[in-house]
């Protein structure tokens, strides 16, 4: 092996340590199983297999933090954000929210990701993810029994169709005339979803070193070129915090 050819797989060894050292965690920790436990008093918790009943149970869940944490004021950079913290503060922003949601939606039985919506209505998606004050918004997206759909961290609202089916992040601006209503802002511009982007400034999860944190096992996500103007789809599995912005 050549020289390069080894520092070069070094390089690929050092980032994929360093991400497992510096990965989000997104495990539902008994810690927050207790808190939960308040957060989701009363709503069901055995999945039926029925499309209806996993969007009520969905509904539940998204009211349940809406309600913990009403007041829309974030929990401050460099201090943790997981349900204990969203049920102290009671307030939050939508990363703040989101991390609750995505959590409880978890421990009752859903599959989850985190997305990152990034605004490239002014600039284009790489430009837009190291430029400050770019607008952006944190969701859910869960498999449900009939497919993907999207749940907002701010406001009551879910992306299914006008026939009650769900539309997945990928296909949502495609068919915003058949999911109503839809909230104003973010979700009417062209986006890049990042799945798995939790800040572009590291300073939401620990250790707050500005060092980026990336799931590298199994760390495959590849965003298409395709379509930089709206929606990206996903292709893998990848959570990263970005140090840009």
């Amino acid at each position: 092996m050549s020289a390069r050819r080894a520092l070069t797989a070094l390089a690929v060894v050092g980032c994929i340590a360093l991400g497992a050292a510096h990965a989000v965690e997104t495990e539902v920790t008994p810690a927050d199983a207790d808190t939960l436990a308040g957060i989701l008093a009363g709503v069901p918790r055995a999945r039926s297999g029925v499309l209806a009943d996993d969007i009520a149970t969905i509904r539940a869940v998204q009211a349940a933090v809406l309600q913990t944490a009403p007041i829309h004021r974030p929990i401050p950079h460099g201090q943790t954000r997981e349900p204990a913290d969203l049920v102290r503060a009671a307030a939050g922003l939508c990363y703040d929210r989101s991390r609750t949601i995505e959590k409880a939606l978890r421990l009752l039985g859903f599959d989850v990701r985190h997305v990152f919506l990034l605004s490239t209505a002014e600039h284009s998606p790489l430009a837009a993810l190291v430029t400050p004050g770019v607008e952006s918004h944190a969701v859910t997206e869960l498999e449900t029994v009939a497919g993907w759909l999207v749940v907002d961290s701010n406001a009551p609202w879910i992306s299914v169709d006008r026939t009650g089916r769900p539309v997945s992040m990928a296909d949502l601006q495609d068919r915003l005339a058949d999911v109503s209503p839809v909230p104003d802002g973010i979700y009417r511009e062209p986006v890049w979803p990042i799945y798995g982007l939790y800040s572009r400034h590291v300073r939401f999860f620990p250790p707050f070193n500005g060092i980026p944190d990336v799931i590298g096992a199994n760390c495959s996500a590849i965003w298409s070129a395709d379509r930089w103007r709206g929606p990206i789809r996903e292709r893998g599995g990848c959570y990263a915090r970005s140090v840009a912005g």
